[in-house]
């Protein structure tokens, strides 16, 4: 018996440490690069403009955090009609159905993916002509 209750106990440990997250928020700030969208010279722009504890936790307890974004592609070719335009403010979250995932937030057709040190790395949006990956 004593070894059962020992068994149960350190595979319960395991289970925890398993979900654990290091709590890196978002920082704050405006990042932009060039990308194409459908042979378009297109600016990605993404500013982050407030970050905050959503005050709800995921199974293990682990707190989730919302942010207010604007996302924005721009572009367009000097000789054509053809105009890349998308400007959409955002509230995303890192809840997911499986927990809250540390390095990566999602909204309305947007996936944004941090680093370690809070700082943005990639933007994935959902555009009409398909989708943009802002890498920065």
């Amino acid at each position: 018996m004593k070894y059962l209750i020992t068994a149960l106990m350190a595979l319960s440990s395991l289970a925890l440490m398993a979900h654990e997250i290091e709590g890196v928020q978002m920082l704050k700030g405006t990042l932009k690069t060039e990308v194409r969208v459908n042979g378009i010279k297109t600016t990605c722009k993404v500013q982050i403009e407030d970050v905050k504890n959503l005050m709800e936790e995921d199974k293990f307890g682990n707190p989730a955090y919302k942010v207010k974004v604007e996302v924005s592609l721009s572009g367009g070719e000097f000789l054509s009609s053809r105009k890349v335009k998308l400007d959409k403010k955002l509230t995303m979250n890192n809840l997911f159905e499986d927990g809250v995932r540390d390095l990566e937030y999602r909204g309305d057709g947007v996936k944004l993916t941090i680093q370690k040190d809070g700082r943005l790395s990639e933007a994935h949006i959902n555009y009409h002509y398909g989708p943009v990956i802002c890498n920065f």
